[in-house]
């Protein structure tokens, strides 16, 4: 199982799969690198994919950190500076994709991301803010919050009916148990991060190409976003809407999201 030390008492799990231009795909909350699987088998013929389980989750290490945005952003920049990537397409999917944005903004002095991909993300504000139609109510992020502090399993199993549009039944419940090896008190902390997130001003910073993939049935990231980002015509964005997909893309539609990130990359 290959780690790689991101800090003297820190390991991260990582898998490193085909040959051809980077690509790192940093999985949503709780979600370990076996939720990118059936994109990468689309993309290793050209690409080389490299996934990992971040602090906290999989088989990664899990400090008694505080699991906030900016800490796991470091982690993402610090992964890359440990096995030499350069010339990176980051790929961040929902909480990660957050993460993602962070470490792009206010972490990456070398310059080792190049091109940064948002699948189904958390931004650029998660909750319902004041001034906008768009984002989850509070209300109902704490149901979510409390149902993850209080029946852990039970909600993590549900989730899985919910999180995708066309994948099984058999699959979707298989990918929902590798989540459960993170502590609940973990979940708990980097779960609340979803209520700190507001990137609705900081969106025209980016100065990398940008590509957005937003299923039309996510019921767990709001897709109006995908609206609200075109129509801020910002310079570096693009924004695509995946028909057939829920909130993971990866798994509904490998193949489309394949073609769309290779067409990206070029």
């Amino acid at each position: 199982m290959p780690r790689v030390t991101i800090e003297p008492d820190i390991q991260l799990h990582y898998r490193v799969a085909g040959d051809g231009p980077t690509l790192l795909f940093h999985p949503g909350f709780s979600n370990t690198l076996d939720i990118w699987n059936w994109l990468i088998r689309e993309l290793t013929p050209t690409h080389r994919c490299v996934s990992f389980d971040p602090r906290g989750h999989g088989a990664s290490d899990k400090p008694d950190s505080e699991y906030t945005l900016d800490e796991l952003a470091h982690d993402v920049v610090a992964l890359a500076e440990a096995l030499d990537l350069r010339d990176v397409t980051l790929v961040g999917h929902s909480l990660g994709g957050a993460v993602s944005l962070k470490a792009v903004l206010d972490h990456d002095d070398g310059r080792r991301i190049t091109r940064l991909v948002l699948v189904g993300p958390a931004v650029p504000s998660y909750l319902l803010s004041a001034g906008e139609e768009l984002g989850i109510p509070p209300e109902v992020f704490e149901r979510l919050r409390a149902g993850i502090v209080e029946d852990w399993v039970p909600t993590q199993l549900a989730t899985a009916k919910v999180f995708y549009h066309r994948t099984d039944d058999d699959t979707a419940r298989w990918i929902a148990e590798q989540t459960l090896a993170m502590p609940v008190h973990i979940a708990q902390k980097y779960f609340s991060q979803l209520a700190t997130i507001d990137f609705r001003d900081r969106l025209a910073e980016v100065v990398i190409p940008v590509l957005v993939l937003w299923g039309a049935h996510d019921q767990l990231a709001d897709p109006r976003w995908a609206g609200w980002i075109r129509d801020r015509d910002l310079q570096r964005w693009r924004v695509e809407t995946l028909e057939q997909s829920g909130h993971g893309s990866m798994v509904d539609e490998p193949a489309r999201v394949a073609a769309l990130l290779q067409e990206f990359m070029v």
